[in-house]
Order: structure tokens, then C-alpha cells, then sequence
């Protein structure tokens, strides 16, 4: 968590719940002098995570006159824990304007150390030892180095508002890697944007999340203000934020804040008519758009309503430190969700000047704010800080609906309630798709398995145990499907019946929202698309396409008009289902393009984009041998001809063709995992892409967005994202990789620009220093490259130790986009409100992924996204397991 300050102007970070369903206690922090404490700013600058809070005192003269003092307090009950103080202090170096704080090190600001050039220190939380003093970036005094300060795991960032590095007065930020057990910092950017100019205040404020740096310039344009996203590693611009309604003197980009898909900037002279009382505002961090306009319903002008601003997901505080409620400039915190207001809090014991609000840090679990004008108690320092040490959010602004939670009635059957969700999925249409089991007198044996989705914003049933279809008294429903482009859905059942056996009871349905119909039944005898009087027997499970409303299916085949032998028992179905007709086919044992060469068995495992089919299949005839007799073919949905895509023994980048394990597919982009003959063991696997077979990734080569001597040993799942972009779970081996750090998701864009997006071990971004445990699920969806990853957590509470991620592979815009793709927070576990004010822990994440053995996604098997809305299962600490899209 992060605290800026500058001037009389401070940023800090408060938490809250659902305005009150629960009050629990607020601790008041003081920090202890010696001395008088007159004149002191203690609350100037806060910070805290879930175990560590703290507080900065500039003008603490212990040691020197206002060298400063941060003070370090225990989340759980308030105890004071340790003050710490610089080895080499100095008068009026205000150590302490500035504080952030991530795992076990903080951050220190202090703005007119070194006679004016300004510093930064890190210590040990734990313990209090000073491990290193990064000295000014800038070459001239009063840059103000310090005065705004941010970190995330070991990455640190510095603003100087004044530094004249781009231009005189212009400001600037540092970033530095640190090394807390070296005691060392390497320098990764000292800068400002090309745009720069003097007076920008460039560096004002600054936020942190992953690699994405979020730096405020109020001055710009005449005090109107502006934002830039920055690359923290290397400085690019990513992107540049103005408010949609700002003017001179509004001071946008005083206070900032960003964490997971949302940046929250305070401009604190902004008028709402007919008042100067500033406002907030929301933007998206993928593109740099407004989201929404924060503003208080009761403002008045000098409030400063956005001095000070804070996110935890969906929930924004922001500090009005000169609101006027009883007291003059006593202050307050006002709480929204998304852009709805929630509420407003105030000190516990409010007086004249307090100006609670001028700092504020929430780690989710906890809310700190500061109030550094509140009058000196003897034997502390003029200010304080108040701890609400237990917090529950609003679970609503994170999760867009609840379709179904344990225990609930069932719509549309009377005396049944849910008992478990088997399967989840997300429509094109971001509703869901739900395979759920039911309980209850209205759910007997045979009738307690339902499949619902939504229509047209309706949550219904669509088919349960028991129904009847045609022919088939259903007793098993599976492999529900979304169509894109489409608004069907399609699933098999299996039943009984009169005439019904072994060999037909099983079929594959089309539910359009308001007709059901069987399209195939085992027994079916077909006569076109390529058939001549074969008989379905084993169907696989019907696959939507990832761009057109068609579909595909693997059989094997029996005798009907037409005798089938072993030779010719297997085939690939590709047929539209509305209205319904067989587009075109592979079947076993019939010629291919290719001279003397037949179809040999048909793989179970095919599937489609655009207006193909893609299919794996042996090879016969006389012009086969043992070195090439598989291959993939990509088939049109009509009576064109299959055309050759790759043929075992083929000759590749990387080696010989040798074995085909698996294919991933999205709108018009495929991905081939391959083993190979003719290299070494450690180097037998590939990924390949496209009609052409372009080599992106082997296992035991180099890769460029690998650490140095660091190799892909193993292929875990692999998604053809958006675009030509692939992502890819792959086990890690070679120098530094252990146990705890060999599992990576790696993206790849454009064929051949790798990054890490996360790795098991790394910082997990926006949590506070914890760090990635375990990598538990991955998955994407074809559309539109959006991703979710899940991981647990380590180096933080049992409560809290697991945590859901997004992002999107590709995302257009005017500037550098590679650190848009990396993922961002959407849900921890911890402790929430539901909509009816019911405090409650999420106690765990399930992210009900379809997993194959290949390890290949987007095969049309169903997704648990679609563009930025997740579907999951979350349950919670009263035993409510909830059906939920995320927003």
C-alpha cells in the first residue's frame, strides 16, 4: 500500500465496510516524543498490509529538528511495535512524508534530506533494521525527492515533483529493483513523459501495481491536471488520462491509486457546482478510459474531496480532509462502490482541524487513516491515525450476479433447491451455462439433475432429469456447449425408452431458448455430408466453433445401409444447427487429397474456427509407412476437400514431426502441440502454429522471455488466444528454478515476443508482498484473448491466501501496450458483505476449468470467461456456495 504527500497536501489510504453492518472497533495511533509534540504531523503519510501498519511523523525532532520518525503498529490490535528512525539524520530532512509498505520492507520518503537533494530508505518492518538509503535521482536541491513514494514486492518507485530532469520544475519519478538481502537497489528508469513541461508536478503522486505505474501531474495545463501509465520497468508510456470535464485549477492527479482493472485519481479543487470541493474519478486501467465521476452529495467548497483516494477492488475511499461536519476542517472518508455511494466516515472523536482523511491505506482487511492536524495528547506527537482493524467490503461491486447459491429454490420446480454445480460455464452472451444437482421432495431420484442458462436476462430451466425428448426418458444430461455467433446451446442426454437400447439411447441436442430438438441419435443412420448409410454409435461431445455458429462432432461408426468394418468405424461431423444439415465430413477408410493415401482412424479429439474443422487423423494406403502415417487436416464445413495441414515425418523448425498431442483453436488461429524425432530428449516437444507450422515454442531452447538459461521443460495447457497470440502454462528448469518457482504462464505475441505474465514465487501484484504459491488454474477464451489465472498465496493469513487474477492478451491503444496484458486482481479471499449486509469470509475460489489431458483450451469445449466477465464458485464461511459472475 502506498502514501503520498506533497506540501500540505497528503495521500494515504483508509478501509471500510457497507457503511456499517458491522462497526468494529477504531483504535486512535499516536506516535510518542520525549518532548513536545507541538507542531508535529503524525498521519501525515500511512501504509499498511494485513499484518503491518504505518505512520509518518516528518516533523518528529527526536534525533534532529523535524528529521522525522515512522512509527510501526500491529494490525490486529493497534500495538505500537517499533519506531523507526535513519541512521543518518538530518534537521529538516522530514523522513516520513511519505510512506508505502509491501511483505516485510517499507518504504521511507524523506524530501529534504541530504541539504535539499532528498532521499528514500528501506527497512526491515519486522525488526526495524535499515537496509538501504537510495539517494536522489536529481542533480539539483529541492527536487523533492521522496515526497511521493510507492512499492511493490521489490519494486520501488520515487517521485520528485520538482526535479528538472525533462525540464526545470517539471518532476520526475525513479524506479529502482531492491535487494533487501544484498542491502542493494539497481536503477531501472529515472524520468518524466516526452510531453513534460515545467510546473507539471510530474511525480506528485505515484501507485504501483505489478509493473504498471500510475504517476499524477496536477500542474498540467494550467493546474487542470492529467495521469500517465507508465512501464515501471523501462518507463514507456502506456497511456495518458485526462477527466472528461476538467478545467484549470481542478489539480487532477493530486492523489492516485491503482489496483487490478481499475485507477482511481483524486482532484481535490475540481468544482461541483456551485462549490470547490473536488472530486474522484475512476478509470479503466486497460485503456486509460473514465469509468465513473465520484463526487460528494454534501460538498462544499475547500472539502479538498480527493486530496487523498484508495482502492481495494471495487470499492473506493476517498478523503475530503477540509469537510466541515460539526468541526471546522475536521474531515471525512467517503466510501463508493463502483459509482454508487455507500457512506461516509468519520473520526471517533472529531475536533477542529483534524483534517481526518488527509491519508488513507486499506489492505482489505483493514482501513488506516490519517488525520495529522488533530491536537497533541502528552507524550505524542501532534496527529494521529485511526486503525479499523477488522473490515468486511461489499462482495457486490465485485460480483455482478448470483445465479444460484446451495440450498436455494430451484426456478421453475417446485420443492427442490440446489445441491452441487458439477459444471459452469460463460456464454457469448455473458450468461451462464449451469450443470447442477438438485435436493429436496421436488427432486426425487431420476428428476435431480437440471441444466439451466440464461435467456434474454431470464435464469431458467432448461431441461432436468426425468423430461422426456422425443424418444428418450432422460436420465443423464452432459457436455453443455455455447455456440459463438449464435444463441444456441448445445448438450447430449442419455435415456430410456420404449425401443431404446445400449445402442441409441444417447443423443445430442439443440436448445435454441425455445425449442429443444434432438440433431443426432446413436443409431441415426446418415446419407449426407459425405456419408452413404453409416450408423452413429459412440458420439464424443459436441464442440462449439470460436467464430461461427456451427459445430462439430466425433463418432465412431457401425453398419447401416452400409457396411462398417474396423476400417472405417471413426469420422469427424461438421453440421449446422440451425436449421439443421450436415456441412461436410472425415470418415475412416474413404480417400484423402493426397495420391494413395487413405483416412485412417479418426482422432476423438478435433476441433473448429471460422469455417473449418481441424482433424488429426491416421494414415492408410500403400503410400504410407510407419515415419508418416498421421496427419492434420484442416476440412471445411462443405463438400470441399480436406487440405494437408501437417504430416508426421514432416520436416519442421525444430526437428521431425513424430507424434500430434494436441490442437487449440480460436477464431482463425490454431495451435499444434507436437513431440519430435531426431533431437534430444529434453528438446522433444514444440508448439507450432497456423496452416504454415511456424515453430513458436520447444522445450530445452532458449526463449527470450525466459531469465537467462532458463528452458521450457514441460507444456501443462496452451490457449490460441486473440489475434495470433498464444498463452502458454508451462514447468520451468535450468539456473535459480526450484520447486517453489518452475510453474510460469508465458505469453506470446505476434509469433514471437515472449513475456511472463505470472510465475509461482513472484510477487503476487496487489496483495499486499505476498507471493504466488501455487499456479491452480488457467483459462481463456478465443474471442477476445481475455484470461483468468488462480493461484494461492503465500507469506500472508490462511484467510486471505488465495487470490483470482484477469487480463487480456491483446488490448488496442495509442501507446506501448506490453504491460496491459499482464493480470490484474479480481478477488481475494477475506471477508465481504452481502447485499443484505451479512458479513461472511470467502473461504475459497473454484475456477471450473475443462481440463484435457493434452492440455489444450479453446478446443470448443466451453469456457469460464468471455472478454472480462468470469464465471466461478465461491463459498463461503456460512456454507453458502454461490454460482457468481465476476464484472
Amino acid at each position: 500500500m502506498r502514501t503520498l504527500a506533497f506540501g500540505n497536501w497528503l495521500l494515504i489510504t483508509f478501509l471500510i465496510s457497507n457503511v456499517a453492518a458491522s462497526d468494529p472497533t477504531v483504535l486512535r495511533l499516536n506516535g510518542p516524543v520525549s518532548g513536545s509534540g507541538a507542531g508535529h504531523h503524525f498521519g501525515r503519510s500511512v501504509a499498511a498490509t494485513e499484518t503491518f501498519s504505518v505512520a509518518g511523523n516528518p516533523e518528529d525532532s527526536e534525533l534532529e529538528n523535524e528529521a522525522g520518525a515512522v512509527h510501526v503498529f500491529r494490525v490486529r490490535d493497534g500495538r505500537r511495535l517499533r519506531t523507526l528512525r535513519p541512521s543518518d539524520p538530518e534537521t529538516g530532512a522530514n523522513f516520513g512524508a511519505a510512506v508505502a509498505i509491501s511483505g516485510n520492507y517499507v518504504l521511507i520518503g524523506a524530501p529534504k534530506d541530504d541539504a535539499g537533494m532528498g532521499s528514500a530508505y528501506v527497512f526491515d518492518v519486522r525488526n526495524g533494521r535499515e537496509l538501504m538509503k537510495i539517494p536522489s535521482s536529481a542533480a539539483e536541491v529541492n527536487s523533492f525527492f521522496g515526497q511521493t513514494v510507492d512499492l511493490e514486492g521489490t519494486l520501488a518507485v520515487i517521485g520528485a515533483p520538482s526535479d528538472d530532469h525533462a525540464v526545470v520544475n517539471g518532476g520526475a519519478v525513479t524506479t529502482v529493483r531492491i535487494d533487501p538481502k544484498a542491502k542493494t537497489f539497481t536503477t531501472l528508469f529515472h524520468g518524466a513523459v516526452g510531453e513534460t513541461i515545467g510546473g507539471d508536478g510530474f511525480g506528485v503522486s505515484v501507485s504501483l501495481s505489478d509493473e504498471t505505474l500510475l504517476v499524477g501531474a496536477p500542474g498540467r495545463t494550467s493546474q487542470t491536471g492529467a495521469v500517465y501509465f507508465l512501464n515501471a520497468l523501462t518507463g514507456d508510456q502506456l497511456d495518458k488520462s485526462i477527466a472528461s470535464d476538467g478545467v484549470a485549477g481542478d489539480r487532477f492527479g493530486w492523489a492516485v491509486d491503482i489496483q487490478g482493472d481499475r485507477a482511481l485519481v483524486g482532484a481535490p479543487l475540481a468544482v461541483v457546482s456551485p462549490f470547490t470541493s473536488g472530486a474522484a474519478y475512476v478509470f479503466l486501467t486497460e485503456n486509460g478510459n473514465e469509468e465513473h465521476k465520484l463526487v460528494a452529495d454534501n460538498g462544499y467548497t475547500d472539502d479538498r474531496f480527493g486530496e487523498s483516494v484508495t482502492l481495494h477492488c471495487r470499492t473506493a475511499f476517498v478523503g475530503a480532509p477540509g469537510a466541515n461536519h460539526g468541526f471546522i476542517d475536521n474531515g471525512s472518508v467517503y466510501v463508493f462502490q463502483n459509482d454508487a455511494f455507500l457512506g461516509e466516515l468519520e473520526a471517533s472523536d472529531p475536533s477542529d482541524g483534524d483534517e481526518y482523511g488527509s491519508a488513507l491505506a486499506c489492505t482489505g482487511k483493514s482501513l488506516l487513516v490519517g488525520a495529522p492536524g488533530s491536537m497533541d495528547l502528552p507524550g505524542q506527537a501532534a496527529g494521529s491515525a485511526y486503525l479499523r482493524p477488522m473490515l468486511s467490503l461489499p462482495l457486490s461491486g465485485i460480483v455482478s450476479r448470483v445465479y444460484a447459491q446451495k440450498g436455494d429454490t430451484v426456478p421453475g420446480i417446485a420443492d427442490a433447491t440446489f445441491r452441487s454445480f458439477p459444471k459452469l460455464q460463460l456464454r457469448n452472451t455473458v450468461g451462464p451455462i449451469v450443470l447442477a444437482n438438485l435436493a429436496g421432495p421436488g427432486a426425487p431420484r431420476g428428476q435431480n439433475v437440471g441444466l439451466f442458462a440464461e435467456w434474454g436476462n431470464a435464469w431458467i430451466l432448461r431441461m432436468r432429469t426425468g423430461d422426456t425428448l422425443g424418444p428418450l426418458k432422460v436420465n443423464r444430461i452432459s457436455d453443455p456447449v455455447d455456440l459463438y455467433s449464435s444463441s444456441e446451446l448445445l448438450f447430449k442426454i442419455q435415456g430410456t425408452g420404449t425401443g431404446i437400447n445400449g445402442g441409441n439411447n444417447e443423443a445430442v441436442v439443440c436448445d435454441d431458448g425455445t425449442t429443444l430438438s434432438i440433431l443426432f441419435q446413436e443409431g441415426d443412420e446418415l446419407n449426407t455430408g459425405g456419408f452413404t448409410g453409416q450408423k452413429l454409435a459412440a458420439m464424443g461431445p459436441p464442440l462449439g466453433n470460436n467464430e461461427v455458429g456451427r459445430s462439430s462432432l466425433f463418432s465412431t461408426l457401425k453398419s447401416g445401409s452400409t457396411t462398417v468394418n474396423a476400417a472405417g468405424n471413426s469420422c469427424a461431423v461438421g453440421f449446422d444447427p440451425t436449421p439443421f444439415s450436415i456441412l461436410g465430413s472425415i470418415i475412416e477408410g474413404t480417400l484423402t487429397p493426397l495420391m494413395d493415401v487413405n483416412f485412417g482412424q479418426v482422432y476423438s479429439r478435433l476441433g473448429g474456427n471460422d469455417d473449418d474443422m481441424h482433424v488429426v487423423t491416421a494414415l492408410t494406403g500403400d503410400a504410407v509407412t510407419p515415419a508418416d502415417n498421421a496427419a492434420v487436416w484442416e476440412k471445411p464445413y462443405s463438400a470441399s476437400p480436406a487440405t494437408l495441414t501437417a504430416r508426421k515425418g514432416d520436416a519442421e523448425a525444430g526437428g521431425l514431426l513424430r507424434a500430434f498431442l494436441g490442437e487449440a483453436f480460436n477464431y482463425s488461429y490454431e495451435l499444434y502441440r507436437c513431440s519430435l524425432s531426431g533431437v534430444p530428449a529434453s528438446q522433444n516437444e514444440a508448439i507450432f502454429t497456423g496452416s504454415s507450422f511456424n515453430l513458436i515454442c520447444q522445450e530445452g531452447i532458449s526463449n527470450p522471455g525466459l531469465p537467462s538459461g532458463v528452458v521450457v521443460s514441460r507444456f501443462l495447457r496452451y490457449f490460441a488466444a486473440d489475434n495470433d497470440d498464444a498463452l502458454m502454462l508451462v514447468k520451468l528448469r535450468g539456473p535459480g528454478v526450484n520447486a517453489s518457482n518452475d510453474l510460469a504462464l508465458l505469453h506470446c505475441a505476434s509469433l514471437s515476443d515472449w513475456r511472463i505474465l505470472i510465475r509461482e514465487g513472484d510477487t503476487a501484484p496487489d496483495t499486499g508482498g505476498a507471493r504466488v504459491g501455487r499456479i491452480l488454474q488457467v483459462d481463456c477464451e478465443a474471442e477476445y484473448g481475455g484470461y483468468t489465472v488462480l493461484v494461492s498465496l503465500t507469506g500472508c493469513s490462511p484467510s486471505t491466501n488465495q487470490a483470482l487474477y484477469g487480463g487480456k492478451v491483446y488490448i488496442p491503444g495509442a501507446f506501448a501496450i506490453e504491460n496491459r496484458s499482464r493480470p490484474r486482481l479480481r478477488l481475494r479471499k477475506g471477508t465481504y458483505q452481502t447485499v443484505f449486509g451479512k458479513t461472511v469470509a470467502l473461504q475459497s475460489i473454484k475456477l471450473p476449468v475443462v481440463l484435457e489431458s493434452t492440455g489444450a483450451g479453446n478446443r470448443g469445449l466451453g469456457s469460464t470467461l468471455f472478454y472480462h466477465w468470469i464465471i466461478t464458485q465461491l463459498t463461503m464461511s456460512d456454507r453458502s456456495v454461490l454460482v457468481a459472475r465476476l464484472e
